[in-house]
C-alpha cells in the first residue's frame, strides 16, 4: 500500500493520516470533508457555470501540482474523487490506486487501474503511467464540469473509451457547452 500521501499537506488534497491493513484488507484513514463529491454536484446541476468551473479547475490544478511534487500519480482522478466542502473548499480524495512515480510499478504490465472514462490511453492499455495520465484525467474532468458529460462515453452498442480516444471521437466543448 502507498504511504507517501501522508506527507502531503495542502488545502486542495484530503489529508491521509494512515494506511494500514486490518484482517487482510487494506484501509486508508483520511480527513473528513463535510460536503459532497463533484459527481453528486454534477448530478443535481448537470454542469457548472463557467466561472464556478474555472474556480474548481484552479483548485484541482493546485492540488495536482502538490501531489505530483511529492512524486505521486493519483491514477483515478474523476468527479467522484473530488470533494466540495461546505466552506467552498475543493479537495482531491481517494488515493486507493495511487502510485509512487519514483518506485517500481505497483501493478503488472497489462493491468489497468482506474475508471475507464477518465483514464489516459496508456493507462487503458495497462502501460506504465506518470503524472501526464493525471493531467489527461484532469482535462476529462474539466470537460465534464462544463459540458455535463465526459468526452469519451460509449453507449452500450459502441466501442470502448480507448477506441473512441484513438479515433478522436468526442464532441467539441464549444458545441456541447457554448457558454
Amino acid at each position: 500500500m502507498l504511504r507517501p500521501t501522508g506527507a502531503i499537506h495542502h488545502p486542495n488534497v484530503v489529508a491521509v493520516y494512515d494506511c494500514f491493513e486490518w484482517r487482510g484488507q487494506p484501509f486508508i484513514s483520511q480527513e473528513y470533508v463535510e460536503g459532497v463529491d463533484l459527481a453528486s454536484a454534477l448530478e443535481s446541476t448537470r454542469r457548472l457555470p463557467a466561472r464556478a468551473g474555472a474556480l474548481v479547475a484552479l483548485e484541482l490544478a493546485r492540488g495536482l501540482e502538490e501531489i505530483h511534487a511529492h512524486g505521486i500519480v493519483h491514477r483515478d482522478l474523476k468527479p467522484g474523487n473530488v470533494l466540495l466542502g461546505r466552506g467552498g473548499e475543493v479537495k482531491i480524495a481517494d488515493f486507493g490506486v495511487a502510485l509512487d512515480a519514483n518506485a517500481a510499478s505497483l501493478t503488472r504490465s497489462g493491468q489497468a487501474l482506474g475508471t475507464p472514462a477518465y483514464m489516459s490511453p496508456e493507462q487503458l492499455r495497462g502501460e506504465r503511467v506518470d503524472t501526464r495520465s493525471d493531467l489527461f484525467a484532469y482535462g476529462v474532468t474539466l470537460y465534464e464540469l462544463l459540458a455535463g458529460i465526459p468526452p469519451f462515453r460509449p453507449s452500450d452498442d459502441e466501442e470502448s473509451p480507448l477506441g473512441l480516444m484513438e479515433k478522436g471521437r468526442f464532441a467539441p466543448l464549444r458545441r456541447v457547452a457554448p457558454a
